[in-house]
């Protein structure tokens, strides 16, 4: 009569594998047991007699369980790129695979555009000092080459100061094409198509100047036409070219001791200055820019210290 209640003879539980990923039970310490081991788990089954037959078909798990994925090594690759140049692992070592073109040769292999903006983005696209000189000295004589191109030029002048070491400072000096660039530069920043040069790209290249005050003297002639340039438009500068065109007016003071007369205008104002030192909190490079110009010129002219901003 029990029987007949209980219905029809139970099964035995099934038996679930996974030869798939491994499983790992979180909070049992040393290995897995045999039953989880080989990356199999078997699902234990012990329900009471009085269960239904349809719950008695479901697997029933045990103690949770953690999926952990193993995923296969992977070889090493046995080459790469980098900056576009092929490189291949060779006796435990990156070799480059083709041999290294030197700057020069890449400065003398680009002819200049015909263009003014074809002629810019080649500027811009220069990767260190010496091919950019050496692709000035045939572009300087083209007449797309403008007062932009000539802020543009000393602007990545001074972004690639970092690829020269002592040893190529002292190699670059000698390059024709910087005396090319301040007479012909002096030239297209004193005329009327000057003032369409933007008041940003006009004070990076006179924080560029004042960067090579002492390693480039040859663009020292370069101060006068970019200061004006930048006096001219003092109502249009964002705080950021305030500090390049202070902390630049108060390095080139060694060149040019009464080069800050010329700024008068700004260094008097002391309201803006407040105002661009605040909108510079968040530039910590500008904000010490500015603050080091103001502290130069406090300390080395006298009459600017009852107006500079402490």
């Amino acid at each position: 009569a029990a029987v007949a209640l209980a219905g029809p003879a139970l099964a035995p539980a099934p038996r679930a594998f996974c030869t798939g990923p491994r499983f790992s039970c979180p909070g049992r310490p040393g290995p897995l047991p045999h039953h989880l081991a080989d990356g199999r788990v078997r699902f234990l089954q012990s329900a009471p007699l009085l269960r239904s037959t349809s719950l008695l078909a479901l697997p029933r798990p045990g103690p949770f369980l953690t999926f952990e994925e193993l995923r296969p090594m992977r070889p090493p690759k046995p080459t790469k790129r980098r900056r576009g140049k092929l490189w291949i692992r060779k006796d435990g070592e990156w070799q480059r695979v083709s041999p290294d073109v030197s700057p020069e040769q890449l400065g003398a292999e680009m002819e200049p555009s015909a263009d003014a903006q074809g002629l810019a983005r080649q500027i811009d696209g220069s990767r260190v000092v010496r091919q950019l000189l050496v692709f000035l000295q045939n572009a300087i004589p083209s007449p797309a080459f403008g007062a932009r191109h000539v802020a543009l030029s000393l602007h990545r002048l001074a972004v690639q100061r970092c690829t020269l070491n002592a040893t190529d400072l002292e190699a670059v000096k000698d390059y024709p094409a910087l005396q090319a660039l301040a007479a012909r530069g002096r030239e297209l920043l004193m005329a009327e198509e000057a003032l369409s040069v933007s008041v940003g790209l006009v004070a990076q290249a006179l924080r560029a100047v004042a960067v090579y005050k002492s390693d480039l003297p040859q663009l020292h002639p370069l101060i006068e036409p970019l200061l004006a340039l930048a006096t001219k438009q003092l109502a249009e500068m964002i705080p950021k070219n305030v500090a390049y065109v202070v902390w630049a007016v108060a390095e080139l003071r060694d060149v040019k001791p009464d080069l800050q007369d010329r700024l008068l205008p700004l260094l008097v104002d002391s309201k803006r200055l407040r105002k661009a030192r605040k909108d510079l909190q968040g530039g910590h490079q500008d904000l010490a820019m500015l603050e080091k110009g103001l502290l130069k010129l406090r300390k080395e002219v006298p009459f600017l210290r009852q107006v500079l901003p402490a």
